[in-house]
């Protein structure tokens, strides 16, 4: 009785071990398994997971030091930002005696360029993200070619500035007019993180990013009016010279800088 119970059960073995053989889940030199990885029949391909910011942890790393260097910046030009909001309504005139150092000028730099970082991730996001355009170059190099074409117009406007100031008002006035113009371009930055933040990471909606950045920008411009009119036509009451000036050296180029970004991105965007 046992052994009939046994051939009955190597009799069962050896036709399960004839069935997962045909399956492939056996090899023929072995009676072992077969793992799923070297099954021959394929999935069905799952959806694939959309890129975002957040996930990206270049992006994530370039943030956290931004943000890093944001904090050790403000904390070491406290006594710098008390006297530029101290001064900065008051006739230029008036305080002379309000420098700055070489440290606090590097920083004010610095954080130009980190403004011009966070425009490429802007102007990334909302082509690359938002309206779903792919590029012939590498995500990086675009943000990389866009974070170039930012800077340069930076350094370009700077010398623009220069050269006209030179020409037209006196080496103190161009001088005041250098530092306010550093220290707004600067503050740019400082506003524009917290707003990149909410984007990234909090899921921003694109229309009230756009808002925001506007209202900064709105709100910089302002600023730029009434230095610009400070310094150089206060005493000549020139409202409408003041105007024209920024229209020449501020508006128009912005305008310039934003069509030739919109230049680059259809240039090197793919077409479906």
């Amino acid at each position: 009785m046992q052994q009939a119970q046994d051939s009955l059960a190597l009799l069962r073995f050896g036709e399960c071990d004839s069935f997962f053989l045909q399956k492939g889940y056996m090899s023929d030199q072995s009676s072992s398994l077969v793992t799923g990885r070297d099954y021959g029949q394929q999935g069905v391909a799952g959806v694939p997971v959309p890129y975002t910011l957040s996930d990206d942890s270049v992006v994530s790393s370039v943030l956290l030091l931004c943000l890093v260097f944001l904090i050790i910046s403000l904390s070491h030009t406290r006594s710098f930002l008390k006297r530029q909001l101290k001064y900065f309504f008051h006739d230029p005139s008036s305080h002379r005696g309000n420098t700055e150092t070489v440290g606090e000028v590097r920083i004010q730099m610095a954080l130009v360029v980190m403004g011009c970082l966070l425009f490429a991730m802007i102007i990334y996001q909302t082509a690359a993200v938002h309206d779903s355009l792919a590029f012939l170059v590498e995500d990086y190099k675009m943000a990389l070619f866009l974070f170039g074409s930012a800077l340069a117009f930076a350094q370009l406007r700077h010398v623009l500035y220069n050269i006209v100031n030179h020409v037209f008002f006196h080496r103190s006035q161009v001088s005041q007019w250098n530092h306010a113009i550093l220290f707004l371009t600067s503050m740019i930055a400082v506003l524009f993180f917290p707003i990149v933040l909410l984007q990234v990471y909090l899921d921003f909606s694109m229309e009230n990013t756009l808002f925001g950045y506007g209202i900064v920008l709105f709100f910089i411009e302002i600023l730029t009016f009434y230095k610009c009119w400070s310094i150089f036509f206060r005493q000549k009451g020139g409202f409408l010279q003041t105007f024209l000036y920024l229209c020449t050296l501020e508006i128009v180029p912005l305008f310039l800088f934003a069509g030739g970004i919109r230049l680059l991105i259809d240039s090197l965007r793919y077409i479906f």
